[in-house]
């Protein structure tokens, strides 16, 4: 709301007002449930073109549709509903396709006569006959086994890197170039403010934090969240403001050194200095390497920047090659698949969700639940910071087809993925 209420224009203050509307506007509801079934006949058709029509040659029907009210109702009526939950589980679409299964003409007219019944005798329940003895437990049970298909992102297309261009270099320490980058006061850290090392300029770092300590000093997130709130410096223009004041410069970002590992791109005019940032690798490769006391894992991520470079080059995009006594155990995209132990011992199955170094993102095949959803009390089953990790937990890379058939997955071979 405050987002939009600071939009410019007559295109904004008629989003504004839809914003702040209070009342779902007539016809709301029925035109979008017209839309749903309108969408479910147009399915229908298409998938009709299988068979020849939605009716054969002899009659017989051969694709149908059922509403999704339908389908609510009988869950309930069949014990089914709570099996599992929509938003958090992908398996709640298993529970709608048994129930769609099981509906034929005959189901919809028992319960269109149940419901008649229940108006006319004011009662809540729909009595309508179980599919057959132990229908719940036994989707219970085939629910369990399971396994939800994931399609793995091995394309070269997304971010190449972050979007922060840095400065050149400013000597180095620790090894590391330090460089330069403007930040807004907001994205600052009280440890940046405090710091005599990180603002660049002396005098706006002593505004910044003199404006920051009369303001209670708390994060800077909250603390410079409103333009009025950040700091001036005086103008050294002998002009003065039409008040007759000296001139005074807002500051809404500062330069601050960083000492991060940064890659050039480009060249004349187009060369910048860049990091990594989300999302900005390719793969990673598992790597296990024989030691005295025994094999460990480790793992060597590739951003996209270099697969692209690879490619360019016409090297192959994953190297499979290391040292002696090294081998490429597996090569994880986002989206593949693991099979592996769970933290009490149990066999399941992974997928990845993101992969840096030394940091590799799982999730359960089934968990619908979106990254920022998953509790930190989940982390240590599925947060991998070594790839050793992987080795104690038995893991093995898995392919898992569309009707979910499990199959292991060998190494790859080297060559590039457009």
């Amino acid at each position: 709301m405050a987002r939009v209420e600071a939009f410019k224009g007559d295109a904004a203050a008629i989003k504004l007002e839809r914003f702040q509307m209070q009342e779902v506007p007539d016809g709301f509801t029925e035109r979008h449930l017209a839309d749903t079934r309108y969408n479910s006949r147009l399915a229908a058709d298409y998938l009709a073109l299988l068979f020849g029509g939605r009716d054969d040659a002899s009659g017989t029907k051969r694709v149908e549709t059922r509403p999704g009210m339908l389908t609510d109702r009988l869950r309930k009526t069949w014990h089914i509903h709570g099996l599992k939950k929509r938003g958090i589980n992908h398996l709640h679409h298993a529970v709608d396709a048994v129930v769609v299964a099981l509906t034929d003409q005959g189901t919809v007219s028992q319960l269109s006569r149940e419901a008649a019944r229940q108006n006319a005798t004011n009662r809540q329940h729909v009595a309508i006959d179980m599919p057959w003895e132990g229908f719940a437990e036994e989707v219970r049970e085939k629910l369990e086994n399971i396994i939800v298909s994931h399609r793995p992102n091995r394309r070269l297309a997304g971010p190449l890197h972050a979007e922060t261009i840095y400065s050149k270099s400013h000597g180095s320490v620790k090894g590391k170039e330090v460089r330069h980058i403007r930040k807004p006061l907001h994205k600052l850290s009280k440890a940046d403010i405090r710091s005599d090392e990180k603002i660049v300029d002396p005098a706006v770092r002593d505004s910044v934090r003199q404006k920051w300590e009369a303001l209670g000093g708390g994060e800077p997130a909250q603390v410079f969240a409103e333009p009025a709130n950040h700091p001036y410096m005086k103008s050294n223009s002998k002009k003065k403001s039409k008040d007759g004041q000296d001139r005074a410069i807002p500051i809404h970002k500062v330069r601050v050194r960083i000492n991060d590992s940064i890659k050039t791109v480009g060249e004349a005019h187009r060369l910048r200095h860049v990091a990594s940032g989300k999302n900005t690798n390719h793969h990673t490769v598992i790597v296990a390497r024989r030691t005295p006391r025994g094999e460990k894992w480790r793992d060597e991520p590739v951003s996209r920047l270099e697969a692209h470079r690879r490619l360019r080059d016409k090297k192959s995009v994953v190297q499979l090659q290391w040292g002696p006594g090294e081998q490429a155990v597996m090569v994880l995209y986002k989206g593949d698949a693991i099979e592996m132990d769970t933290l009490d011992g149990k066999r399941t199955i992974y997928i990845v969700q993101s992969v840096s170094k030394r940091d590799i993102m799982l999730k359960r095949h089934d968990d619908a639940r979106l990254k920022k959803d998953i509790p930190r009390s989940e982390g240590q089953d599925r947060r991998i910071t070594s790839a050793d990790t992987f080795r104690k937990r038995k893991a093995r890379k898995v392919t898992i087809s569309p009707l979910g058939k499990v199959s292991p997955e060998g190494i790859p071979d080297a060559s590039p993925h457009p």
